[in-house]
């Protein structure tokens, strides 16, 4: 694939993602109208991480990066009798694994719930367990809807797969606005259940199409079954180091006064939007042409798509970190002050988001990096590097949030961010020549002369009110303006060293008209 097909690929799935992160807003607005950041949505956001800890636990979700490297290998070398059989035991294994871990986790929920949820309740331990019973086949659907979504990523079919969290995003608030009056936050955990059976179902019927056949086979003597092992285990070490974290930090926050757990997931919601929104998209397309080009040995070729995902990650996360920094309070009104979400829980939220987008281009950085390591087949490397960042998250997280209260949970997660990024860099600067070209040097210092001018820009605005309007309204002029003034002058920095990229676009859209 070109760069210009993968930028187009990139683009498509990027709006594609944009419209999914929209849906999100919007689901998030709606739950913070309905529940706010009170100890009902603070049980839900603990039991809602059991079954996301099964699929990185038992290495379900870890399959997502895996069959794409996989298929992609084997679409570049050609071999189809061999991508059927693999299609189907990877299939039937995420299936087996799944609804095991499933089941036994349904037998020992009681005794994980009052270990995760130690602070809360007897009457909030139990809301706790009720609704993660409900969301337990979510980690089934779940684990089977990314593991197809990965196979047609490899057959370079991205739009499709990247509606796959439409449907938990659909079906939570039709059942909020519909159920919440009578059920509670017992709505959301049935949205998420029908919406990612949903989700599974539509990629399956889409790998039908593409050629792919379904049987109940489970060959886990297959060669690349067994190098699926191999690759997955390391990473599964990672994910589950991760996983810990969260439910230490759940575990920690449940000691906290009511609501702050909540503000801490608001806060990381909006903070995850540049990333879903800008770096998923690029790394989603990124991912096979690293992988073929890695499975052909062509160490320059890899080299230069790496180079080209750093690049965009720089000039794409630093403006929207100066954005989020300046405008975290007004984004957090705008997106979620309603109902029963007041003042004080948009002063909450509004911190720890400036906490987790500092480290925003690091963050962008890591995930761009891991999808390296994946596709060289060395994911083990990769796990080896991420146990200090993960050290310092348990630390901090346990150091931290007595002196600094919930932001201590933000600062240890933002802390381990940064320290895994950076020790992934100046790992594969050693091991891949012609990672640091004049290319890299050139976006990363103008990107920064771009933000400082940007900064500049918006600082003196900031205090710039009006008094026309309602709230809402006040807060979405003040942020568009604010916001346009910074864009702007980044802009203007940025056509110094790149006007002639900027000429020879204008031209080809010229050219379309």
């Amino acid at each position: 694939m070109s760069a210009r097909k993968l930028a187009g690929s990139a683009l498509a799935v990027g709006a594609i993602t944009a419209l999914t992160v929209l849906l999100g807003l919007a689901r998030n607005v709606v739950t913070a109208d309905a529940f706010g950041a009170s100890r009902d949505m603070d049980a839900y956001l603990i039991a809602a991480i059991i079954p996301n800890f099964l699929l990185y636990l038992f290495g379900i979700d870890i399959l997502r990066g895996v069959a794409t490297t996989l298929f992609s290998g084997s679409l570049a070398v050609g071999d189809e009798h061999e991508r059927q059989r693999l299609f189907s035991s990877l299939l039937n294994t995420v299936l087996v694994v799944s609804g095991i871990a499933s089941l036994l986790t349904a037998v020992a929920m009681p005794w994980i719930v009052r270990a995760v949820a130690a602070g809360f309740s007897p009457a909030d331990q139990r809301l706790t367990a009720y609704l993660a019973y409900i969301m337990l086949p979510t980690a089934v659907f779940i684990g089977v809807g990314s593991y197809l979504a990965a196979v047609l990523n490899a057959y370079r079919r991205f739009a499709l797969p990247a509606t796959l969290r439409m449907g938990p995003h659909l079906a939570v608030i039709a059942a909020i606005l519909l159920l919440a009056r009578s059920w509670g936050v017992f709505s959301i955990a049935a949205g998420m259940v029908v919406g990612s059976a949903l989700g599974a179902l539509i990629q399956l019927v889409f790998c039908l199409r593409v050629g792919l056949r379904w049987r109940l086979a489970l060959d886990i003597r297959h060669p690349l079954v067994k190098k699926a092992a191999l690759l997955a285990l390391p990473v599964l070490l990672m994910t589950a180091m991760g996983q810990f974290g969260q439910l230490l930090q759940r575990f920690l926050g449940s000691y906290l006064s009511g609501g702050k757990i909540s503000a801490l997931n608001y806060a990381l919601m909006l903070a995850s939007l540049a990333i879903r929104m800008g770096l998923e998209p690029l790394g989603t397309v990124l991912l096979p042409e690293l992988s073929a080009e890695a499975a052909r040995e062509q160490t320059a070729k890899l080299a230069q798509w790496i180079r080209r995902g750093l690049v965009a990650n720089l000039l794409l996360m630093l403006p929207v970190t100066v954005l989020m920094l300046v405008l975290a309070t007004d984004l957090v009104r705008i997106v979620y002050q309603r109902g029963r979400f007041d003042a004080g829980d948009t002063q909450l939220t509004a911190a720890a988001l400036r906490v987790y987008v500092a480290p925003l281009v690091l963050w962008g950085t890591w995930l761009l990096l891991v999808r390296v390591y994946i596709a060289v087949h060395d994911t083990a490397r990769a796990v080896k590097l991420s146990v200090v960042g993960y050290l310092i998250l348990y630390g901090g997280s346990a150091v931290l949030v007595r002196p600094l209260d919930f932001l201590g949970l933000a600062v240890a997660q933002a802390l381990q961010h940064g320290v895994f990024a950076l020790m992934l860099w100046f790992d594969l600067k050693r091991r891949v020549a012609g990672i640091v070209t004049p290319a890299l040097t050139k976006a990363a210092t103008w990107g920064l002369a771009a933000s400082a001018g940007m900064l500049a820009a918006m600082l003196p605005l900031r205090g710039l009110r009006t008094t026309a309007g309602s709230d809402l309204l006040q807060a979405v002029t003040h942020a568009a303006v604010v916001a346009g003034a910074g864009l702007v002058a980044y802009g203007l920095v940025l056509a110094v060293p790149y006007r002639r990229e900027a000429i020879r676009l204008l031209g080809r859209l010229r050219g379309r008209q």
